[in-house]
């Protein structure tokens, strides 16, 4: 009953839905950002990026030159400010008495420094590459635009999805002025030692006051790249979960008997959406790579520091809060985006089990040219891991957050034996 809509790769004259692959249009897309799925429904919290400098659109081809050199401008001024902020935390330029007492609140502040500038510098380095945030946002909306709406959805919910960034963009505004706040407090009012000399190697209230709002305005990096990096998992995660539930619908129906085979036609266009998502992902992945990779080498090792210095700091009870808040605060954004990380890479294999329930012949009702998908599709799915790696040299998934876990004990363990 299938026999004549079977759609093969290379046949264009059998009756088809339209289903067209992204790689079809080679020329470069002119749809304006708003025409974006995944842009117009993150553009709130890409705009609050973008004035705390920390983020500036891709070369879409509506952002006007003024528009685009202003954002460019404040997020590079910014950069530049993070270089500073890591350079005045290097304790041998500015303190040459360098004592042990210090030690590891140098390297924790150095660390974390280290950090935020990496990851302005990488993603001012990815906003205004071709090849970074643009081909991104460009190959999910040609995926969303291949897909037919009468087979396939492929936009996730925007209410939803609307509510989550409101979500992020509050969290993030709130964490901003309690840092602000908290450091200001222990700084100028309390006078507690470890936040007085913020400023060093300058030491009047004036350079107090600026070098900590710089240091809380590229600390916001930190956050607001992590909330915007758990929001494209989401979005991603959410159209793969689409792509789920319609080959779950496919799968149930040939199961309970009401037809005699699965649709082949859906089943290819299935596959083929699934393979273009995975681009998609790999886009994805060549941004935040370098982001991924500075969280695992400074902000892990960070996380143990902290909880040595929760535990074994001499210091006085305002120090240690403001420890136990900074350690509370950096598990939770690093557990968030490993796991957001992990759930990805697990919805995109989980295709895996849905596919073992067919067998190759009942994805054929009569031609045996749907063998070759069937196998394509198998082989997508058992091959390497398709997710967010750490700078492409392990990618994400749940048994690499219990290998962090148990890392993050072992060497905080070991540094417990030096005390």
């Amino acid at each position: 009953m299938y026999g004549d809509v079977i759609q093969h790769p290379r046949n264009t004259d059998v009756p088809t839905n339209q289903v067209h692959s992204v790689e079809d249009n080679a020329t470069p897309s002119s749809v304006t950002r708003e025409d974006h799925h995944l842009y117009s429904q993150l553009k709130n919290y890409m705009f609050f990026m973008k004035v705390i400098g920390v983020f500036h659109d891709p070369p879409f081809v509506d952002v006007g030159k003024l528009e685009s050199t202003s954002w460019k401008s404040w997020h590079a001024i910014v950069s530049l400010l993070s270089v500073f902020n890591f350079v005045r935390y290097i304790p041998e330029i500015w303190k040459p008495d360098f004592y042990p007492g210090l030690t590891y609140i140098e390297i924790i502040m150095s660390a974390f420094f280290f950090h935020c500038m990496c990851i302005i510098i990488a993603f001012y380095v990815m906003c205004s590459k071709k090849s970074g945030f643009l081909a991104f946002f460009e190959h999910n909306q040609k995926y969303c635009n291949s897909i037919d709406s009468r087979i396939l959805r492929c936009v996730p919910g925007k209410k939803q999805t609307k509510v989550e960034v409101n979500i992020a963009l509050a969290i993030t505004v709130v964490y901003a002025a309690v840092c602000l706040a908290v450091l200001l407090v222990f700084a100028l009012v309390l006078e507690t030692p470890d936040y007085h000399i913020q400023s060093a190697p300058w030491t009047s209230t004036a350079s107090l006051v600026i070098t900590i709002t710089i240091g809380t305005l590229v600390t916001n990096a930190f956050i607001a790249y992590t909330f915007f990096f758990c929001l494209v998992c989401r979005y991603l995660k959410k159209q793969f979960k689409l792509l789920a539930n319609t080959f779950s619908e496919m799968l149930l129906e040939y199961e309970n008997g009401r037809c005699e085979f699965v649709d082949d036609q859906l089943y290819v266009s299935i596959r083929k959406q699934h393979n273009h998502l995975c681009d998609s992902v790999v886009k994805a992945d060549d941004c935040f790579s370098v982001f991924l990779l500075s969280i695992c080498s400074t902000q892990i090792p960070l996380i143990i520091f902290l909880a040595y210095q929760c535990l074994f700091s001499p210091g006085s009870i305002d120090t240690k809060f403001g420890y136990i808040f900074w350690l509370v605060l950096n598990c939770f954004f690093v557990g968030s985006v490993t796991i957001y990380a992990a759930l990805l890479n697990s919805e995109i294999h989980d295709f895996n089990d849905k596919v073992y329930r067919l067998t190759v012949f009942s994805t054929m009702p009569c031609n045996n040219r749907l063998i070759p998908i069937h196998m394509l599709f198998l082989s997508r799915l058992n091959g390497p891991p398709v997710g967010f790696s750490v700078f492409g040299l392990i990618t994400i998934n749940k048994e690499v957050l219990l290998t962090l876990v148990g890392m993050i004990f072992t060497y905080f363990t070991i540094l417990v034996q030096f005390e």
